[in-house]
């Protein structure tokens, strides 16, 4: 049955332009994870706008939105742990966006898995 949650289409609407970002930038997506070491940087970018495919088309249908919360919970902290090492970074200022963007996918994912609880 077709999401009728405006939260959930919000949450939909977040994972396409994702998607985009992902398929659009991905030179530049690439880039930035080899800089903070990400293994496999090419193949991380396209597995990330895959699994943003699959968590649009779960918040789409009511009985799978809640799987779709869980599953960008959980890539959101694996991002964050991942990719925004600020306790890694020694210049002060890419420190501070490091870590003002951990806490926002820490932050985004709390809230998201919360609200599906």
């Amino acid at each position: 049955m077709l999401n009728t949650d405006p939260i959930g289409w919000v949450l939909c609407g977040y994972a396409v332009i994702s998607v985009l970002h992902h398929f659009l930038g991905g030179k530049s997506l690439e880039k930035y994870a080899i800089s903070h070491g990400v293994v496999s940087a090419d193949r991380s970018v396209k597995m990330s706008a895959l699994l943003f495919i699959g968590i649009a088309a779960c918040f789409t249908l009511s009985d799978l939105a809640e799987y779709g919360g869980y599953a960008l919970g959980g890539f959101l902290v694996m991002t964050a742990f991942g990719v925004h090492k600020f306790w890694n970074v020694a210049d002060p200022t890419l420190r501070t966006s490091e870590s003002l963007n951990f806490l926002k996918n820490v932050i985004f994912a709390a809230v998201v898995v919360l609200y599906y609880l």
